[in-house]
C-alpha cells in the first residue's frame, strides 16, 4: 500500500489483547487496523488524513503580509520600506540595481492581469508577497528571469535558467559556471558517471514521445578548481520533499486523500451533471464565510500536470544550488561590512565582526514553497 508517495509496511499490533495488523502513514496520519491485511487496507482507505499545517516560512518580513491588503498598500509599503526590502534581497548586486529590481517586481505583481484574482483574497495576497520575495532573494527581475503563476488561490514563483545563471555565474566572486538543470524522461537514454572526480552526464537520445519525467539532473562547474559537480534527483524523492516543505503540495495531497475517503463513505454530493463534490466554507475578509462546491478537478497543484517539469526542475535546482546562494550572499555582505568597518575599527575587530555577521546568514531559513533540506554540496559531489 502507498500513501503520500511512500510505500507503507504492514505492521503487527494488538487491540483488546487480540493480535491485529495495521498500516499508518507517518506523513498525513492516516491509519487502518484489521484482523488481516485486507481489513487493514479497507480501514486505511476509510480513515481521514490529519491536516497538520506547518509553521509559515516567509521569505519577506512578516510586517509586509500584515500591512499589504491591496495594490495601493504594496506601492506605499515598498516606497516607505525600501531599505528593509533591500536587506532581504540578494546581496551580491549593488544597491541601486537591487532597488530598481524591487520596484520592477512590485510593478509586475500589481499590474499583471493573470494575478488579478489573487488580490481578492488574504491568502492569495500572502502568497503573492512571498513569491515576490523569493524572486528578490534570487535577484530575479520578474518577466525577464522568471515569472509568478497562479495555481488555484496560490502564487508560485517559477525561476528561469537566467535566474540561476545571473545569481551564481556572473559578477565578482561568482562561485559557479555552466549551470545545467535537465529533466530526464522515461523514454530518454542517458549516460552518467564520475571520472577524475568530475560529474559526467549526457543525453544519448531523447525519446519521442519523451514520456513522464522520472528525474532531474543538476550540474555546474566550480570556478575555484574547475571540477564538475552534479546530482541526480528522482521524481519520487522530489515529490517527497515537496510534501514535507511545500504547504501547497501537502494541502493538495491531503485534499485528494480526503476526497477519496468521502467517496468511499458516500459523503460526496452530486450536481445536475452527476459530478461529485463537497461543500467547503471559505472565509471572507469581513470574517464571515461562504459555501463553495469543491469538485475533484478543483484540487490542483503545479507539481502535477502541465507544469510538473518546471516545478520539479525548480525544486531540484534549489536543492543543488541553495548552499552556493547562501555562501555568496554572506560573502557579499561580509565585503560590504568590511569596507564600512575599516574606517572605525582595527583589523582584528573588523575580522571578528564580519565573521559573526556572515555566520548569522545561515541561522534563518528564507526559502518558501519548494523548500529543500540542506545538502552538503561541498563534500559530496554526486548522489545517484
Amino acid at each position: 500500500m502507498k500513501c503520500c508517495n511512500k510505500n507503507l509496511t504492514l505492521q503487527k499490533g494488538k487491540s483488546n489483547n487480540e493480535d491485529m495488523v495495521y498500516y499508518k502513514c507517518p506523513d498525513c496520519g492516516k491509519k487502518g487496523m484489521g484482523k488481516n491485511q485486507k481489513e487493514a487496507e479497507q480501514e486505511f482507505c476509510k480513515s481521514k488524513a490529519e491536516e497538520k499545517t506547518p509553521p509559515a516560512q516567509n521569505i519577506i518580513p512578516d510586517k509586509i503580509i500584515t500591512v499589504v491588503q491591496n495594490k495601493n498598500d504594496l506601492d506605499v509599503y515598498v516606497k516607505q520600506n525600501l531599505d528593509l526590502l533591500v536587506s532581504e534581497s540578494a546581496q551580491f548586486q549593488n544597491k541601486p540595481a537591487t532597488q530598481r529590481m524591487i520596484f520592477k517586481n512590485a510593478s509586475y505583481v500589481m499590474n499583471k492581469k493573470h494575478l488579478e484574482k489573487l488580490w481578492k483574497d488574504k491568502d492569495g495576497i500572502k502568497s503573492l508577497m512571498n513569491a515576490m520575495g523569493e524572486a528578490n532573494y534570487y535577484a530575479a527581475t520578474l518577466g525577464e528571469m522568471g515569472s509568478i503563476l497562479p495555481f488555484g488561490n496560490e502564487a508560485v514563483f517559477v525561476a528561469g535558467k537566467e535566474c540561476y545563471d545571473f545569481a551564481l555565474t556572473t559578477g565578482k566572486n561568482a562561485p559557479l559556471s555552466d549551470i545545467r538543470i535537465e529533466a530526464i524522461h522515461s523514454n530518454d537514454i542517458v549516460s552518467n558517471s564520475q571520472k577524475d572526480d568530475n560529474f559526467v552526464f549526457s543525453f544519448e537520445s531523447f525519446g519521442i514521445p519523451r514520456g513522464d519525467i522520472i528525474a532531474v539532473s543538476c550540474s555546474a562547474t566550480l570556478v575555484s578548481n574547475g571540477k564538475r559537480i552534479g546530482k541526480i534527483y528522482d521524481t519520487d524523492r522530489l515529490l517527497g520533499k515537496a510534501f514535507e516543505h511545500s504547504q501547497s503540495y501537502k494541502t493538495y495531497m491531503l485534499e485528494k486523500e480526503n476526497f477519496k475517503t468521502m467517496r468511499v463513505e458516500g459523503k460526496l454530493k452530486t450536481d445536475d451533471f452527476n459530478r461529485e463534490y463537497y461543500v467547503k466554507k471559505i472565509p471572507k475578509r469581513d470574517g464571515s464565510t461562504w459555501d463553495k462546491q469543491i469538485f475533484e478537478h478543483d484540487i490542483t497543484t503545479p507539481y502535477i500536470g502541465a507544469n510538473q517539469v518546471e516545478m520539479l526542475e525548480k525544486m531540484a535546482a534549489k536543492s543543488f544550488l541553495r548552499q552556493f546562494m547562501k555562501v555568496r550572499n554572506a560573502m557579499a555582505m561580509a565585503e560590504e561590512w568590511t569596507e564600512e568597518a575599516q574606517e572605525e575599527h582595527t583589523l582584528e575587530q573588523t575580522a571578528s565582526n564580519v565573521l559573526d555577521k556572515a555566520m548569522d546568514q545561515f541561522k534563518d531559513e528564507k526559502i518558501v514553497d519548494a523548500e529543500i533540506v540542506k545538502e552538503e554540496l561541498f563534500n559530496e559531489q554526486t548522489n545517484f
